[in-house]
């Protein structure tokens, strides 16, 4: 199986994608790879920074449980590493496997969810413009250095090695680690392989080829990369601090944008929400998902959305959407709940402890207070009172009810699906409707009897 990023062009690189390693350290049965950071997979966002950088071809390097292909599709190429035997037994997997013909070879570890295009773009341009280098991978300054490999350099300066925190033999004197992106000269990677050493803990390090290249000769350089966009999620301590991270990024980028966020700490959006300008987000507000908010809005306190289409002018307070569309001029809460198949219509107004669900509900009609609409079509300019509920489910099947344009219903009315009422008919207050109601009619009662047109 072949694969592309889009929009590629470049055809003198190849991109490996490191993302068979098991993950113990992080306690969890997902596989580290598919832990969220900023609402995304870890290993998408490795793969959407690769995409930036125009590699033609690129390879994913798993493991056998077959979770990573079926969360991402099969849009990438895919290799089993079929031994835990190290990144470097990823890289000798990978080069068994493929016959590429390119020049070149960018590797990075799946567990960097903040590394961005704009760095990739740096260390791909920066081994190209030198020929005669092997090797040329990013460094970091970090207090936690002595949690990532760390580099050795002789008295010239020049990279000696880079020495897995798992094997020092000697006190951790600096904070220059390694941040696990690596360029290569691929015929010199592809002989080099084979030389790795085998470690005790049956694994090959990537690490090594470092090694290998100031042996043969061959030029080795490295370039700076900043301490946060190189962290390494390694355990669910190092997942909450790219978290933090990835959403403080995504709020600033919005707040430059002319997006007000109230306050920043309580605010929770991930990565791939959109927001027009002039929109206000306030305090303990989560917007998650792929959820996109027109201008002009008024969102929060205390708003959840998720997964939702927001027009322009809208005004959501305290109140949980799921996968809902709300369009221009809507206002909602607060304390409703929209599940997912809600639309509302232009101008339409949902209040306090209002629940909707599957349901379609019309331009300016309005439920002002408690109450329950699910598998129904409401139309425009329909007034739903105080506690009215659609019977949907019979205990055994869902049924759909539908209200015409410019209804009334009554405060407390229960309606009996399946039932239509007619356009600007009338439900008295308390009536239970089990029959279809005549357009431009009154019923009441229990069962609701017709009163009059």
């Amino acid at each position: 199986m072949t694969s592309s990023s889009p929009g590629a062009t470049d055809k003198t690189w190849e991109c490996v994608v490191l993302a068979a390693g098991r993950g113990s350290r992080m306690g969890t049965a997902l596989p580290k790879p598919l832990h969220k950071v900023g609402g995304t997979a870890m290993i998408q966002r490795v793969l959407d920074a690769v995409a930036g950088t125009g590699i033609g071809d690129t390879t994913v390097v798993r493991d056998e449980s077959g979770a990573i292909p079926e969360a991402l599709g099969l849009v990438f190429r895919y290799i089993t590493q079929m031994a835990p035997d190290g990144t470097g037994g990823a890289i000798r997997a990978y080069l068994a496997d493929t016959k590429a013909t390119t020049s070149h070879l960018l590797v990075i570890n799946g567990d960097l969810p903040l590394i961005t295009d704009f760095s990739l773009r740096r260390i791909v341009e920066a081994h190209e413009s030198r020929p005669d280098i092997a090797v040329t991978f990013f460094t970091m300054q970090a207090s936690k250095s002595a949690s990532y490999g760390q580099i050795r350099r002789f008295k010239d300066g020049k990279v000696a090695e880079i020495v897995e925190s798992g094997d020092f033999g000697f006190k951790v004197a600096s904070t220059e680690g390694n941040a696990g992106v690596y360029a290569f000269d691929l015929a010199w990677a592809r002989s080099a392989v084979e030389r790795l050493p085998l470690h005790d803990n049956g694994e090959y390090y990537i690490t090594d080829l470092v090694k290998l290249a100031v042996a043969d000769g061959r030029g080795v350089e490295t370039l700076e990369i900043d301490a946060e966009e190189a962290i390494g999620v390694n355990t669910l301590v190092d997942l909450a601090e790219a978290e933090q991270v990835a959403r403080r990024r995504t709020l600033e980028a919005l707040m430059l944008s002319g997006v007000t966020i109230i306050d920043p700490a309580s605010t929770y959006i991930d990565t791939a929400v959109t927001i027009a300008a002039d929109t206000v987000v306030r305090p303990n507000t989560s917007i998650t998902g792929a959820t996109a908010i027109g201008a002009g809005c008024e969102i929060g306190p205390d708003a959840h959305i998720v997964d939702s289409s927001i027009g322009v002018r809208c005004v959501v307070r305290g109140s949980w959407l799921d996968e809902v569309t709300l369009e221009d001029g809507v206002s909602v809460g607060p304390f409703a709940r929209l599940r997912p198949g809600t639309h509302i219509g232009t101008e339409a107004h949902i209040g306090s402890f209002g629940e909707i669900k599957a349901s379609r509900i019309g331009s300016r009609t309005a439920m002002g207070h408690f109450g329950y609409v699910g598998d129904a079509e409401i139309g425009e300019d329909v007034n739903i009172g105080a506690g009215a509920v659609t019977c949907n489910f019979d205990g055994q099947d869902k049924h759909r009810t539908v209200v015409g344009d410019g209804a009334f219903i009554g405060s407390g009315s229960m309606l009996v699906a399946p039932v239509e009422i007619g356009d600007k008919a009338y439900t008295a207050a308390g009536s239970v409707v089990t029959r279809n109601v005549a357009s431009g009619t009154t019923v009441a009662g229990v069962p609701a009897e017709y009163m009059g047109g």
